[in-house]
């Protein structure tokens, strides 16, 4: 088994109630613990003397990156895979119906 690794933050799935900004970014502090794009971010951040807006911009676009080259990984993941040809169903053929 692999080891869990953390890439962002878990999801906020209370839709009636909306994370406020303040407990957006105690979620991000926090979340520097185990998620290194986060840790990695806000060092980076601090390292060029930032901060407020422009720590969390940084931290924005280096997830949207990120986000961009999973993506196309998972995509050309999912070209490789095998596509096998549907059996045919003479039975459901013969009723009818279709897949």
């Amino acid at each position: 088994m692999f080891p869990e690794i953390k890439m962002g933050l878990p999801p906020h799935n209370n839709v009636a109630k909306p994370p406020t900004f303040d407990e957006m970014r105690a979620a991000i502090t926090k979340g520097q613990r185990d998620s290194a794009l986060i840790a990695q971010c806000l060092r980076q951040a601090e390292y060029m003397g930032l901060s407020g807006e422009d720590k969390y911009v940084i931290l924005a676009y280096q997830a949207l990156i990120q986000l961009e080259e999973t993506h196309k990984r998972l995509m050309h993941f999912v070209s490789l895979m095998p596509n096998p040809t549907p059996i045919l169903d003479r039975d459901a053929e013969r009723r009818g119906e279709s897949r």
